[in-house]
């Protein structure tokens, strides 16, 4: 049996349809099962990643976990609200047995502070390593190319992008089906040994006014501009 947390989310979905394309045992954990018809096959459990009797019961008897810390950024202590949920995981992890970990991680959570929304999957992999007798592998991917949808209405009505990178500077992405992949594979051959960290990137770094231009394109509107702003200006859009 193989558990995945985050069972409905971009990457999670990914990872159980390659996993049951795959005849293996699946048991889901979500908050909800909106279209289970996906999940056909496999275990669900709806409950909250904040209660380890929930997290604990998942992981029994299985050989190996994805496991994710999911970010609320409307958090008023966005650090705080994922430790929680990270010290409920390391509690089930360790109180389970189960011996192999997929975390979910990124790139920058090798740093202690000032990378925002990352520094709590930095004090997961911390937390991850001090446990005993496990081994976990933690993925650190790139932005995720999904990303960019929510900008597709600003796109749409405005004909801007707005961002708050440097249009010309290259950035490493990532998509999801690409990360969900190896996730599967890991989980079916989990010969991953002690605490061990793998970088997930695409096929090459793009600027933002790159990405732009094959976005428009994308929808039929070749008139597409990145506008960088400050972060509280993109608050407001």
């Amino acid at each position: 049996m193989i558990l995945v947390l985050g069972a409905t989310g971009h990457i999670g979905s990914q990872v159980v349809q390659h996993l049951l394309a795959n005849g293996e045992k699946v048991r889901c954990v979500a908050r909800k099962f909106p279209n289970r018809a996906i999940f056909k096959d496999a275990e669900l459990i709806t409950g909250d990643i904040n209660e380890v009797a929930v997290i604990h019961e998942a992981m029994h008897g299985c050989k190996s976990a994805f496991v994710m810390l999911p970010t609320d950024l409307k958090a008023e202590e966005p650090r705080f609200n994922a430790n929680k949920m990270g010290e409920v995981i390391g509690e089930a992890i360790e109180e389970s047995g189960i011996k192999k970990i997929v975390n979910l991680s990124s790139i920058g959570a090798e740093m202690e502070d000032g990378t925002g929304p990352i520094t709590a999957l930095h004090d997961q992999e911390v937390r991850l390593n001090s446990l005993s007798g496990v081994d976990v592998l933690h993925l650190r991917c790139t932005f995720f190319m999904e990303n960019h949808l929510q900008a597709i209405p600003s796109m749409i009505a405005m004909n801007r992008y707005f961002g708050t990178v440097d249009g010309d500077t290259p950035i490493d992405m990532v998509a999801t089906r690409d990360i969900a992949a190896r996730v599967a594979f890991l989980l079916m051959s989990p010969n991953f040994k002690g605490h061990s960290v793998e970088y997930i990137l695409g096929p090459r770094a793009y600027s933002m006014n790159e990405t732009v231009k094959i976005l428009g394109d994308a929808i039929e509107k070749n008139d597409i501009e990145y506008v960088e702003v400050s972060d509280d200006e993109m608050r407001n859009y």
